[in-house]
């Protein structure tokens, strides 16, 4: 039982290194500012579809704690955490919740369909990732939007930085969920093995 836990956390980091890895290579590829070369920007990647496919092999738990190494990864690689740099108190600590946390905590969601995947379900395991990829893009694009609603007065503005922080810097984990869905889908008779061989 105990080598078990050790391999499930082994696989955990493992995992949580992979989807670092992933957050960050299109930025190099595409040849970034260096400033933001080792940023967890949300580029267009299969991270949703990495999460997901532990999250239904483990379940919930195993995965809060890859979440949790994958923000301290994070955090260490960028030299910094990200929050409104605004002098309202609550505007800072909303956006540091809801920016690291929350936003890790939500690679869990899909293991709460990790039974129904391992049985065969190809509907659940979409429905997983759906949960993850919309619920990370409201908590960051809500982030966003209350920063920028801070840092910058006035009420005229508002509109345009909902849609910048929901519809352009953030919409691409809508598009990461999407495609890593396509592929999942595609791949899933592999897939379905991965998850089942405990």
């Amino acid at each position: 039982m105990k080598s078990n836990s050790i391999r499930i956390l082994i696989e955990g980091a493992i995992v949580a290194s992979i989807c670092f890895v992933l957050n960050i290579t299109i930025g190099r590829i595409f040849i970034w500012p260096p400033s933001l070369a080792t940023t967890p920007l949300p580029y267009f990647n299969l991270v949703p579809l990495v999460s997901s496919v532990y999250a239904y092999r483990r379940g919930m738990v195993p995965v809060i704690y890859m979440s949790l190494v994958l923000m301290i990864i994070n955090i260490m690689a960028t030299g910094q955490i990200w929050f409104a740099p605004v002098d309202n108190n609550f505007i800072v600590a909303l956006d540091l919740l809801l920016e690291y946390p929350l936003a890790y905590l939500v690679y869990a969601l899909p293991g709460l369909f990790a039974n129904q995947v391992r049985e065969g379900s190809v509907k659940y395991f979409v429905y997983g990732m759906i949960l993850f990829g919309i619920t990370k893009w409201i908590i960051h694009g809500s982030a966003g939007f209350f920063w920028q609603s801070a840092y910058v007065q006035g009420e005229h503005y508002k509109g345009a930085f909902f849609i910048f922080s929901f519809f352009i810097f953030n919409i691409a984990y809508v598009i990461n969920t999407g495609l890593s869905i396509v592929v999942g889908v595609i791949s899933y008779n592999r897939l379905k093995y991965i998850i089942n061989k405990l």
